[in-house]
């Protein structure tokens, strides 16, 4: 008795919202130290504020787009494995 396709689906399905919520609810704390890192490390501890935040919202919007691309793969295996 093998395992049916559509449970495999939707236990993977499960898994990649669970991960996609939790990089969801980082991606800002995340952001916050990639900012942080850069500023310390390549800025030379100072930087305008308008830039440091501009820096921030790039890098938390950056680790959204990993959600994004994620969500795509999966949709397109979804509907590869429906066909």
């Amino acid at each position: 008795m093998g395992i049916d396709k559509n449970v495999v689906m939707i236990i993977a399905s499960g898994l990649v919202v669970v991960i996609g919520v939790g990089v969801l609810l980082s991606s800002t704390g995340w952001g916050q130290s990639a900012a942080n890192a850069y500023l310390r490390n390549q800025a030379g501890g100072s930087m305008g504020t308008a830039t440091f935040l501009t820096l921030m919202r790039g890098s938390i919007a950056s680790y959204r787009q990993v959600i994004l691309a994620g969500g795509m793969v999966g949709l397109l295996m979804g509907a590869r494995n429906m066909s």
